[in-house]
């Protein structure tokens, strides 16, 4: 795992917003851009970095995009964009269940660690 600051945590939070917002808008497509909008204001800006390889997966991940639309590659580039986002979202899930299951443990909620 790359090791980080919060500093670098929170530029590399800054630059990942700017390029998702940044090719929204260069789509054109002014639902995206405000569907982006709506998803980020519901995400804690730290909470992608949380994740345990998400920082270097996102990095990899749009620079292929990136590669791909410079080649005009248009499917290429799609097909790397829907893994991006299914990576994130599974990464993100398997993320909750880890927490709601620890918390449950902690807790000693039925199902979850306990043995009532």
């Amino acid at each position: 795992m790359i090791p980080f600051t919060l500093d670098a945590a929170e530029v590399y939070v800054d630059c990942n917003a700017r390029f998702h917002a940044a090719a929204c808008e260069a789509s054109g497509a002014r639902r995206l851009v405000r569907m982006l909008g709506t998803l980020w204001s519901g995400i804690p800006p730290l909470t992608l970095i949380a994740l345990s390889d998400r920082m270097r997966n996102s990095h990899r991940e749009h620079r292929a995009i990136v590669e791909r639309l410079l080649a005009r590659d248009a499917d290429g580039a799609a097909a790397i964009l829907e893994e991006h986002i299914r990576n994130a979202g599974e990464e993100l899930a398997s993320e909750l269940a880890r927490h709601e299951d620890e918390s449950g443990k902690q807790q000693g909620t039925p199902g979850h660690g306990s043995r009532t």
